[in-house]
């Protein structure tokens, strides 16, 4: 090979290792990419404080459920000793409405059979007029007619509807007519009559007024007596048949007697104000024998 030749092909291989040592020269100077670096291992205090802060959150956590479980605790049993207190009042409660109710039943089957009773007892019209229209002469019929009367103010007076006034007045009018005491009989019957009973009571009052007033007339006044006049009888037949008007106005007659006794004014005054009347014309001894009796409360 010529000197000639070997000139381009040294130039060029010349060129080709100028390259490589270039790019070599590149390569050397780029740098290489970086890494992250590991964490390096925690050290032996930061361990500890962890350790101790979740040793301390853990024992809050703890502590707070203990109070949380104390009040829960406290709630229930102020709910419990509340709801011990509501039942025992309750308790009572009903056992009072029960105490109560039964007494009402008590009273209401006492009054029930009183009233029955009362019924069963209660002289009937015919029997009180049988009884006044007695043989008044005759031991045997005021006998009748004191028993028929007895009776009937006790009968009443058992009646649980009856005021105490009315019950004490029946009692006071049965003793004295028991008693022979016709003056404070006729003063008893008028406070009866004042104390204005019922319908129904009123109805055997009368039974006991027109048997009573047969009675204190005839065991008491003379009929056949001239100095009345004849106004006893006429007075006893008026109330035998509830001729209130004739009662009355007998009753008056009688009263304006100079003969009378006290206990016979007694009689004639009430018995016309037990009728709803006023004994008129009477003497001045009469007039303060009936305030007398106004003042001890007749």
């Amino acid at each position: 090979m010529t000197r000639s030749s070997l000139l381009p092909l040294l130039a060029s291989a010349a060129l080709v290792l100028a390259g490589c040592d270039k790019k070599k020269e590149e390569q050397a100077v780029k740098p290489a990419p970086q890494q992250t670096p590991a964490p390096a291992p925690a050290s032996g205090s930061a361990l500890d404080d962890a350790k101790k802060t979740g040793a301390e959150i853990a024992a809050q956590a703890e502590q707070k459920g203990k109070e949380i479980a104390g009040q829960a605790k406290t709630v229930a049993n102020d709910v419990a000793e509340k709801a011990k207190t509501a039942g025992a009042e309750i308790k009572t409660k009903a056992e009072a409405a029960g105490e109560q109710i039964k007494a009402s039943a008590q009273d209401l089957k006492e009054r029930s059979k009183a009233a029955v009773d009362a019924f069963k007892n209660k002289p009937a019209a015919n029997t009180a007029l049988a009884a006044s229209t007695a043989d008044i002469s005759t031991e045997a019929g005021r006998d009748a007619i004191v028993k028929q009367l007895t009776d009937s103010a006790k009968s009443l007076a058992s009646d649980a509807a009856v005021t105490a006034p009315v019950k004490e007045q029946l009692t006071k009018l049965a003793d004295s007519v028991l008693g022979n005491k016709d003056g404070e009989a006729a003063a008893a019957l008028n406070q009866i009559v004042a104390l204005k009973p019922s319908a129904d009571q009123l109805a055997v009052v009368k039974e006991i007024q027109t048997n009573f007033g047969v009675l204190a007339l005839g065991r008491n006044f003379d009929q056949n007596d001239p100095a009345y006049g004849g106004a006893v009888k006429q007075t006893i037949d008026a109330i035998r048949t509830q001729n209130v008007a004739g009662a009355i106005s007998g009753l008056q007659k009688i009263g304006t007697s100079a003969k009378l006794t006290d206990s016979q004014k007694q009689i004639a005054t009430n018995l016309v104000s037990s009728y709803g009347g006023a004994l008129a014309g009477v003497t001045d001894k009469v007039n303060k024998v009936t305030e007398g009796l106004k003042g001890l409360g007749f």
